[in-house]
């Protein structure tokens, strides 16, 4: 049996109405154009008449990530243009370049394990300069990409001598969950993120909604990564649940390991 998972800071009103968007924004999808229609969902009203998001949820099929991975163009919106990337100088290979680009003292680098992976690279032979001020790493891990494994995290800690945190993002790079401040765990973006896992009493696959992703609408997609769902307060003081992910199934199946080494946007202090 699995449970729905939603952080208590998230206002029931506001998390639906996210949710409504986004059926709406898949109804231009080639995937959902079809599951929606079967589902009664295909229309203003009918999107509009639900009262919960549980509701809508239970009417739609569980989505395998292989059918993503297989096909993306097939979860695209047409109606939702893609926005463009900044042109942002890459400061992080500007040797003392940060503090007089940035005019501040940046606590994390950030960014995809690709971008990371190629700084730290560039470290050792100077091309990259890092300041006194950094306090720890930031990964940015998509759900069509796999999580890290240990020896990735170990290899940015051997680079970088910094605390290594991981972020859950969706499709369109949204935030749905990140790495909880005593590695317990990864805690759920109430604003962004619809969860279903087993409770404390076992392991079952993770399946997340995203109630961000308009370009690429994601509902009810099997991650392939298995994890429980933990109540009470957690190490980090933080006490909403959070979802535990077994260690040996971090990187779904249906995710090539080269897949990982994607470089989307260059790594940023901040």
């Amino acid at each position: 049996m699995t449970i729905r998972i939603g952080v208590k800071r998230g206002r029931p009103d506001q998390r639906l109405g996210r949710f409504r968007e986004v059926l709406l924004a898949a109804r231009h999808t080639e995937f959902y154009a079809p599951q929606l229609e079967a589902a009664g969902l295909a229309t203003r009203w009918g999107v509009g008449s639900l009262r919960e998001i549980e509701e809508g949820l239970a009417r739609l099929p569980a989505v395998n990530l292989r059918a993503f991975l297989d096909c993306p163009e097939s979860f695209r919106n047409p109606a939702v243009r893609a926005e463009p990337q900044p042109a942002t100088e890459r400061v992080e290979r500007t040797p003392g370049g940060w503090r007089r680009a940035l005019r501040l003292a940046p606590h994390s680098i950030a960014g995809s394990f690709g971008a990371l992976k190629s700084l730290a690279c560039d470290k050792p032979s100077g091309k990259a300069c890092m300041i006194r001020s950094l306090r720890r790493v930031t990964v940015h891990s998509r759900v069509d990409r796999g999580l890290l494994r240990e020896a990735d995290r170990d290899s940015l800690w051997r680079a970088f001598e910094l605390p290594v945190f991981e972020q859950i993002r969706g499709l369109d790079g949204e935030l749905l969950a990140w790495e909880c401040e005593a590695h317990t765990g990864l805690h759920l973006h109430a604003e962004h993120a619809v969860a279903e896992a087993p409770g404390n009493g076992g392991g079952g696959e993770l399946v997340l909604t995203s109630l961000a992703g308009l370009r690429y609408p994601m509902l009810r997609m099997l991650t392939g990564l298995v994890g429980r769902y933990a109540e009470g307060l957690c190490e980090c003081g933080e006490k909403s649940g959070r979802v535990i992910l077994s260690p040996c199934m971090r990187t779904p199946p249906a995710v090539g390991r080269e897949s990982l080494d994607f470089a989307s946007q260059g790594a940023l202090a901040r």
